[in-house]
């Protein structure tokens, strides 16, 4: 699998495009609106003009601004791309069908810092709290058969109202039930992009047991922003790996 690519090596009108989106989405800028000139915009965002129309192109692209003779405007959402809904939507986090196994299976939310790596990839301050979930999920004899941690980005609370609920409201209304995570982020016009990749980590010289399969996964969004990273360990002694992708989803990963 391709490794993520550090938000500093995408290509500049990608970056200015993400900017543009987000002042659009923190302002609130209704339908209709004008957005600044060419210079202006080349000017604010410290890049040359022809950045600027690659930048505005993609998000035309993407059904969030048009463009006339007059400039560009912020589109509506009715008038924006409908995004392709799937029946097959993959469950969050993924991974062993617990049902399927006759497994049980707990999660927890919680605030902690990501690690250095994760909080790299997803634009955290090292050090800083930001929304986990934890899913454990075990064997009839209590034996663990899969592991998932999954840490959320700034922009994951900003822009899936549900996960910001959950978050916000953790401790009183909300159960740790994240399964529809992936319809959350079709809902939210959100275009989910996975990449991932896996390990196999065979067990100790001379000790009995199966080689665990880690599975690092990394979401991020139409305009390649960080959603969220998920470390995924399958402890299962054996099983088959089904991958099923999607224009409007992110992949899903079924062990069985």
């Amino acid at each position: 699998m391709a490794a993520h690519a550090d938000a500093s090596r995408l290509p500049i009108y990608l970056r200015v495009a993400a900017q543009i989106h987000e002042e659009l989405t923190l302002r609130h800028v209704p339908p209709g609106e004008r957005l600044p000139s060419e210079r202006s915009l080349a000017a604010a965002h410290r890049a040359s003009r022809e950045t600027i129309r690659q930048a505005l192109h993609h998000l035309r692209e993407q059904g969030i601004v048009a463009t006339d003779r007059s400039g560009s405007y912020v589109l509506p959402a009715d008038d924006r791309p409908a995004v392709p809904r799937s029946d097959a939507t993959p469950v969050f986090p993924g991974g062993v069908v617990a049902e399927a196994l006759a497994t049980a299976c707990s999660a927890e939310l919680l605030f902690r810092p990501a690690p250095t790596d994760i909080a790299r990839v997803l634009g955290l301050t090292s050090g800083v709290r930001t929304l986990v979930h934890r899913q454990q999920v075990t064997g009839p004899a209590g034996d663990l058969i899969q592991r998932a941690t999954t840490y959320f980005s700034r922009t994951a609370l900003e822009e899936i109202p549900q996960l910001a609920r959950r978050g916000r409201n953790m401790r009183r209304r909300f159960k740790p039930d994240l399964r529809r995570l992936y319809q959350w982020m079709d809902e939210a016009g959100l275009r989910p992009v996975c990449e991932e990749t896996l390990t196999v980590t065979p067990p100790p010289a001379r000790a009995a047991g199966t080689a665990d399969l880690r599975v690092r996964r990394i979401v991020s969004d139409q305009l390649d922003r960080p959603l969220e990273v998920t470390d995924l360990t399958i402890t299962a002694g054996s099983g088959s790996l089904n991958y099923r992708f999607s224009l409007a989803v992110a992949p899903a990963l079924a062990a069985r």
